[in-house]
Order: C-alpha cells, then structure tokens, then sequence
C-alpha cells in the first residue's frame, strides 16, 4: 500500500518511514496484514513533539458496507519522553465538518494547537492519538454519506482504543485513554462512553461544545448554511460522496455558528473556510443525545470534564437563562440531571463554539490539563 500521508516538516529533523501498524477488523482472532507508517517531527517553542502518523482500517460495523475503510491516525509525543503504558491517552475527535487538524491547527500551532499545547506542558505524562474521522480528511470515504453516523464513528473510536491497549502505537499496551471530543465528536465520545463494550477502554471524557439542550435559533442558522459538497468549489476536484454536505462558503452560517468575531482572528476563520471537510446528514442523528437516556449510562468511574464557550450560539444564549453559559456553576446546573457520573465544568469567557479557534483557546487547553492531572488514571482502562 503506498504512503498515505506527506510528512509535514516543520523544522531541519524528518524521520525515516518505518512498518509497524496492523489493520482493523472486526474480527478480533484475525492477524491481518502490516500496513505502512510514517514518522514526522515538528519543532515547537518548547521542543520537539514526535508524531508517527500511521494507516488503519476500519470496518463497518452496520453489515451495509462490507468494505475495509483507511483511517488516518496521529500518535504524538514529547521528544525525550520514555513511554511507557501508565502514559496517558487523549484521544481527540472532531465535529461537523472538521478533521484532524481542528485538534492540530496549522495556523499559529502555538496558540490554537491543542496537541502543541498538550503536550508541551504535561511533563510527559501525556500523548494524544489525533485522526480524520471516517469519511474526512485523508480517511476513507464511502460511496454514500448516509452510511457515515455517530454509532460507525463510535465503532472507530473503539477499535482505536483496542489498538491502544494491544500495543500497536510503539510497542506499548496504553490502558489510560480519555476521549476528548468537539461537537459532533463529543457526540460520538459520550456513545462509547455509555456502550458497556465500548467503554471498558475509557477512563475520562472531556467534552467540548455540546450540552443537552440546543439554542433553535442558532441551530437553525447553521442548517441553513449546509448545501451539498458537490457543489462547492473546494471540493471541485476531490472524491465527495455524492449526499455529503458542507457549509455554503457564499453564506456567513459557518462563520456565525462557530465563532463569535470579537474573540476570534479572521486569519483563523478564512483558514478554518480552507480547511473545513464534508459531513453527513446521518452524523446528525447524534442528536439524539439530547435526550439523555444513553448519557446517564455512562458509569460513575468514568468522570468528565464538559467544556463549553461562554457565547456559543448553537446551546447558548446569555439572554435567556435557561440557555445561559455563563460559567462553570451554570453548565453544571443545567446538565447535571443529565449523567449519573462525575463532571465538571469550565467556560471559555467570550469564546463561540469552536473554542480551539479562538484568541484564548490556550485558557482551556490549561483547563483540560489541569482537569486530567487531576485524576489518577493510572490502569484504569480495561479494569471496569
């Protein structure tokens, strides 16, 4: 199988390619085949961040789509960390027409870079596993976005985890996995979480961007900005399942959704138009969480950490105080009958919804280590 990914060097350092990386089935007594691999390293203010950017494939786990999907994965660490299977795992998902690089932000890394971020300032004690969803980025994409949903994400997210555990990311079985999840990808983190399969994996949730109940107005503004992805010129050129949507670049719903503009840089916004993926009307469903039968499954020796910007229009309006964000003790209120576990809360003062694109994104970085130092994490994973 040929390179699927171009090393992306940000300094003089470029590490050789190497294959490690077995594929995923869903068979769990089948060896399959090594598949290629390939290490980059990326020079930060602080150091060196290591990054082995490595093939998977996923199978549907719906019996529509027999078919083996590449899924793109990001293990990244601190140089100089001697890692070891008490290390602690982010594992980030991103949102509606986000990939991999919502968690990793090619426009100044060091101030919108969660990755960057994290793993600068936690010692060494944690590495993150970024990827492109099913069906974005350079991930695999079905013949039709309606069999891209939050339960075939969930199902990733697990056979992510299960690689963890059996050491496929350098050698090393890593039993302390939080997911870290935005938006839709909070979505999908809170559907492991509650499976009692799923979950034996995760030890922690940091949830982003998504609370219970919905502002309509604001939802309402961002579903009038979907068009089909056909039919925007970014992806012209490019294989988009022929139902995938996006967001209108002739509208500013995207821009209003996700971003309050006294708080935000329009160089991230204009990139962030650049950068933006395709979606699926199936991922939608996901709404069905706001209904909160499967979150209050979600077992006790899983704690979370729900993070929310203070005006984001899509669950907030500081008008109203039954869809107020106005601080941490408000969010707790109004989700604590939600889940039957532990959380917690922080506000991301001024920020819209994207929180990561935001001038003071670094405040809640710090937010979700502190939370996650916090915790003793240690072999918890697999042990429920």
């Amino acid at each position: 199988m040929t390179s699927f990914a171009t090393p992306l060097q940000l300094g003089p350092l470029l590490l050789k390619n190497r294959v490690i990386m077995s594929s995923l089935t869903r068979d769990r007594n089948r060896v399959p085949g090594p598949l290629q691999v390939e290490y980059y390293t990326q020079r930060t203010g602080a150091g060196l961040i290591l990054t082995e950017g490595t093939l998977i494939e996923p199978q549907d786990p719906t019996g529509i789509d027999r078919t083996l999907y590449p899924i793109v994965t990001w293990f990244c660490w601190k140089n100089g960390t001697v890692l070891s299977t008490n290390q602690i795992i982010h594992l980030t998902i991103s949102g509606f027409t986000y990939d991999h690089t919502y968690w990793d932000f090619p426009y100044q890394p060091y101030n919108y870079s969660y990755v960057n971020y994290i793993i600068e300032n936690s010692n060494g004690n944690i590495a993150v596993l970024n990827f492109d969803r099913f069906g974005v980025g350079l991930s695999g994409k079905p013949l039709l976005a309606s069999l891209i949903t939050g339960d075939v994400h969930a199902y990733v997210v697990y056979q992510l985890m299960q690689k963890l555990s059996q050491g496929y990311y350098q050698n090393i079985s890593f039993s302390n996995i939080v997911l870290v999840g935005h938006s839709l990808g909070t979505g999908i983190a809170l559907i492991v979480a509650s499976n009692n399969v799923y979950n034996q994996y995760v030890c922690g949730v940091i949830a982003t961007g998504f609370i219970h109940l919905i502002n309509p107005v604001g939802l309402a503004t961002f579903g009038a900005s979907l068009y089909l992805a056909a039919l925007d010129p970014k992806f012209k050129n490019q294989f988009v399942p022929a139902d995938s949507l996006t967001t209108n670049p002739n509208t500013t719903g995207r821009q209003d959704a996700f971003y309050n503009i006294d708080d935000a840089d329009m160089n991230v916004i204009r990139k962030d138009e650049q950068l933006k993926t395709i979606a699926s009307a199936g991922e939608v469903l996901v709404i069905r969480l706001f209904v909160p039968i499967e979150t209050r499954n979600i077992p006790t020796t899983i704690p979370m950490l729900i993070v929310m910007g203070q005006n984001d229009v899509l669950f907030c309006n500081l008008l109203n105080i039954a869809l107020s964000c106005n601080d941490a003790n408000t969010i707790i209120n109004r989700e604590k009958d939600d889940y039957t576990t532990t959380i917690e809360a922080y506000v991301l003062e001024n920020s819209g919804h994207d929180i990561n694109l935001h001038r003071n994104a670094r405040d809640w970085f710090q937010a979700a280590l502190d939370w996650t130092n916090k915790y003793s994490f240690e072999n918890c994973g697999c042990s429920k």
